[in-house]
């Protein structure tokens, strides 16, 4: 009988993390105002949280961001025997991976074999869902992968044949930008007292 990965295990794996930081002009990343889009089309599963061959990516978004959900779209991957589509799961995490982060398992099939392709959300559902919304740590970067609840030790586990994941967040100023913001704010207050008056003499 095959025995999950608890969230121990996660934890104690987090230390794996080999990624490299890119930026978000990278051809498989985009961003936009509240969300940012990364293609997960080729990446594979190799075992466990924070193994070195689970494909993954960092992005630098900012201290504080708020991570707030995702969307998987045109999601097909195939579970290589003996590996079941049920192990294979979404992951979305700060950089630490240990208490801030949003996984999503797609399939609940304990069998091998190919999935989807489907478009979904991430959420709490029984058994699908885990973690939640959480805020970045102090390096701003933010962790996506996937990887598998058992390790089945295939050579991969799982490959996803299509997909992209949309992450929504709320970015938080920078303390320069937010004082600039908090100047402008002061300066439109000023000018519409000031025609305010004008307009009031005017009379």
């Amino acid at each position: 009988m095959k025995t999950q990965i608890t969230a121990l295990t996660k934890l104690k794996s987090a230390a794996l993390v080999t990624a490299t930081v890119v930026a978000l002009a990278s051809s498989s990343i985009s961003a936009k105002a509240d969300y940012l889009d990364v293609d997960i089309t080729g990446w594979h599963t190799y075992g466990g949280f924070g193994n070195a061959g689970n494909s993954q990516v960092l992005i630098n978004l900012g201290a504080g961001t708020q991570i707030t959900g995702y969307d998987f779209n045109n999601l097909s991957f195939s579970a290589i025997s003996p590996s079941w589509r049920s192990e294979f799961i979404l992951s979305v995490n700060d950089s630490s991976g240990i208490s801030s982060y949003m996984d999503f398992r797609p399939s609940l099939d304990d069998t091998s074999g190919t999935f989807g392709p489907v478009s979904g959300s991430w959420s709490l559902l029984v058994d699908q869902g885990y973690g939640g919304p959480f805020s970045l740590a102090p390096d701003g970067i933010l962790w996506v992968t996937v990887y598998e609840s058992f390790n089945d030790s295939t050579d991969p586990d799982a490959v996803v044949n299509s997909g992209s994941l949309r992450i929504y967040y709320n970015a938080v100023p920078e303390p320069g930008t937010a004082s600039l913001l908090g100047l402008f704010g002061l300066c439109a207050i000023w000018r519409w007292r000031k025609n305010g008056t004008s307009r009031t003499v005017s009379r």
